[in-house]
């Protein structure tokens, strides 16, 4: 089921990608690759806070993922950016 999402989101299909990564967590709520994807997903959306809860919940199981902090660090800068624009309106 991840790996369904997985070819979904390399199609640019984010949200059927997440609908996928959802049925492989139910199955198996601690697979680490199905909590990262959504959050790869989420952050394609532009759901930056979504992706950021994700990517944490797939650090608990892996906390020295490379990867994942690094995907991590790049939405959180996002979130900056985006808090930052909205402070002059």
């Amino acid at each position: 089921m991840n790996n369904k999402g997985l070819a979904l989101y390399n199609q640019d299909k984010y949200q059927q990608a997440i609908i996928w990564y959802d049925k492989a967590l139910k199955i198996k709520p601690g697979h680490k690759d199905a909590l990262y994807n959504k959050g790869l997903a989420l952050n394609d959306l532009g759901k930056y806070q979504e992706a950021v809860t994700w990517y944490d919940k797939a650090l608990k199981i892996d906390p020295q993922n490379k990867e994942i902090i690094k995907s991590k660090k790049i939405t959180i800068n996002k979130l900056a950016k985006n808090s930052k624009s909205f402070e002059g309106i």
